[in-house]
């Protein structure tokens, strides 16, 4: 992410015909909808505690799928103890309107400890709409969550962003389509930790999703884009963050000429863009869904023209519709980062994935990738992405060995490349055709593989169904890391109410 004021996505026009169309098909449209919220009428309180460690020692580092996509809640350098306690207390329960809230009490006992609300908000639906505030888990993306390695543009891999936030509930019918049309929306409007590089940045997200249903086929395409924007920089002071520049933002405009904006964001648009082309094709069949899906990873304006066209996510799910099959879902997906919109002339890799020169703690949240966290951070305030260029290939599935016995399973293979700088050879910097370039390492001999694995039980007694006990193990095997690394968990929590 050399660039530091990241992607039009479109022109303003475009980005304008974006919130005409969610205000038109809003107003208008039918009320048929998939409800994601909570349905139940009844409050629940859970309790849990939660143990995992690295078999060589307590202040070891977790492997990777013990402390990966768990919301931040684990600290990845030492072994954790966690007790938790979730509730989720509906206020009033209708089709049409509804109220709740809910969220998690966390306290961590380990090298870093640390005691907060992960997790806590409130929600209001009405009608098609829902409108939320607090910290919530909502990864963006097509890909199946729940064995997925991590949505490209926004995962569960840190403790939720605190927003506020208005969607479609699911996809809604377009008017005068018979249904064989529809469309999702988001808009939301966070605040990033006053720890980062640019203090008090923001961050803005949307999204617009076309869906076309025809018999047992769904086709799904849309455009995901995050923005970090506005705060305050130690190099560039005052970024913008007005009202008009939050316009500005959202309209994927430069900022203004006689601003105090760095150059970049008076040329290109203002903030820094992480965003997707996404695509998603489904088929629904009696027993089963057959789930294919594509995210075009996009940062530098140029990427929208497809200059890096495998860059980004593939994936497969297949997720049966039987309520206790010993396999309930089976999801294959492949991740390439290696080209990064780079020339012939210049190191693979040259956006610098995730990394950003004005916004410099990059995307992360707390020390944590906000995207797939296969590209590896090392927690530093600036440039933290140190494993940008990675080739992956993951496979998760899940499923019941008994009604009361269920089981999850990952494992992902990776070839791990670093970042651009680290194929550049010091001292080697001159000029060819009238580019700066330097002498390049094979981006071979900078190849590292590693395996990572996990596999968990979680069991609930049929005469005491408000246990359950969970135990798992994980490991990495490799060059990636300075060792290998084998770990355990095991937690139990109990649902008071």
């Amino acid at each position: 992410m050399n660039s530091p004021s990241k992607i039009k996505i479109q022109q303003s026009k475009a980005t304008l015909l974006f919130f005409c169309i969610i205000a038109v098909l809003t107003i208008n449209a039918n009320a048929q909808f998939k409800d994601t919220a909570p349905t139940s009428k009844h409050g629940t309180l859970t309790i849990g505690t939660q143990f995992v460690t690295n078999f060589s020692g307590f202040n070891n580092n977790l492997p990777f799928w013990l402390q990966a996509d768990h919301y931040g809640l684990y600290d990845p350098h030492s072994g954790n103890g966690l007790l938790t306690a979730r509730f989720y207390q509906p206020v009033t329960s209708d089709k049409n309107f509804s109220i709740y809230t809910s969220g998690m009490v966390a306290g961590r006992a380990a090298d870093r400890s640390w005691a907060g609300l992960p997790f806590l908000s409130a929600t209001l639906n009405y009608g098609i709409l829902q409108f939320r505030a607090g910290r919530f888990s909502d990864p963006l993306g097509t890909n199946y969550h729940p064995l997925s390695s991590g949505s490209m543009v926004y995962s569960t891999n840190a403790m939720p962003v605190p927003k506020i936030m208005v969607k479609t509930r699911g996809f809604v019918d377009i008017p005068y389509t018979r249904g064989h049309a529809q469309f999702s929306a988001y808009l939301s409007h966070g605040w990033l930790e006053k720890s980062r590089y640019a203090k008090n940045a923001y961050l803005h997200q949307k999204y617009l999703y076309l869906k076309i249903n025809y018999k047992m086929f769904e086709g799904i395409g849309g455009i995901v884009q995050n923005v970090q924007w506005g705060g305050t920089s130690p190099g560039y002071g005052q970024l913008p963050d007005s009202f008009n520049d939050y316009l500005r933002m959202v309209f994927s405009q430069n900022a203004e000429k006689n601003s105090s904006a760095p150059s970049s964001e008076k040329t290109n648009a203002v903030g820094n863009t992480v965003g997707g082309y996404d695509f998603n094709l489904r088929v629904n069949l009696n027993r089963f869904t057959l789930s294919f899906y594509r995210l075009f990873y996009l940062e530098d304006e140029i990427s929208i023209r497809f200059r890096s066209p495998w860059d980004g996510m593939w994936g497969g799910a297949y997720i049966s519709k039987s309520p206790h099959p010993f396999l309930k879902a089976f999801l294959y997906e492949h991740i390439n980062t290696k080209r990064q919109n780079s020339f012939d002339w210049q190191a693979w890799g040259d956006d610098n994935y995730y990394n950003n020169s004005v916004y410099r703690s990059g995307w992360t949240y707390n020390n944590r990738v906000l995207g797939n966290p296969l590209l590896l951070t090392d927690g530093s305030q600036t440039s933290p992405i140190y494993n940008s260029i990675i080739v992956a290939h993951h496979i998760g599935a899940n499923g019941f060995i008994t009604p009361n016995l269920q089981w999850k399973a990952f494992y992902t293979f990776s070839r791990n490349y670093g970042r651009s700088g680290d194929q550049r050879i010091p001292g080697t910097k001159h000029t060819e055709n009238g580019h700066t370039v330097y002498d390049l390492r094979p981006l071979s001999s900078l190849k590292k593989i590693n395996h990572s694995l996990y596999i968990s039980t979680a069991y609930t007694p049929p005469r005491h169904d408000r246990f359950q006990f969970e135990l798992g193990l994980a490991g990495d095997f490799g060059q990636l890391y300075d060792r290998d690394r084998l770990g355990i968990m095991f937690g139990a929590s109990y649902r008071i109410y």
